[in-house]
């Protein structure tokens, strides 16, 4: 998992944790940067269901910061 920025630059988070089976991403320390961005997450991220299911591709999400 990791997040990049609009200009495609890694943004530095702390690393993700699982809350009651969701994956939950936290800002960095100083907040999201304003503006795109473009959370990653690669293939082999697997499920917490049993049997765990991984994706076959990576996923890019994109959201703004306002």
């Amino acid at each position: 998992v990791q997040v990049r920025d609009g200009n495609g630059d890694v943004v530095t988070i702390p690393a993700p944790v699982l809350v009651n089976d969701e994956l939950v991403v936290s800002p960095p320390g100083g907040g999201w940067p304003v503006g795109p961005l473009t959370l990653e997450l690669f293939s082999g991220l697997e499920t917490t269901d049993a049997p765990a299911v991984a994706l076959a591709v990576p996923v890019a999400l994109p959201f703004v910061v306002q």
